[in-house]
């Protein structure tokens, strides 16, 4: 699954449903597949993507991805 750019959210029924975009040939942001959250688990995994981007950017500053641009 590939996502690059977020949409509008809504909760219902128990499931946070996110809009996702993807970017087509032309450039164009058109929509991608629905990520679909239980609301009971919605701070869980929130905190968890936040925890792979405070990763993501250490191994980004590290001289060892450096080297490798």
């Amino acid at each position: 699954m590939l996502i690059e750019g977020l949409g509008s959210a809504t909760i219902s029924n128990g499931l946070m449903r996110v809009e996702t975009f993807q970017r087509n040939a032309k450039g164009e942001d058109v929509s991608g597949p629905e990520l679909l959250i239980p609301a009971n688990r919605i701070a869980a995994i929130a905190a968890g993507l936040q925890m792979l981007l405070q990763k993501a950017e250490e191994v980004a500053q590290s001289p060892a991805a450096l080297e490798l641009n």
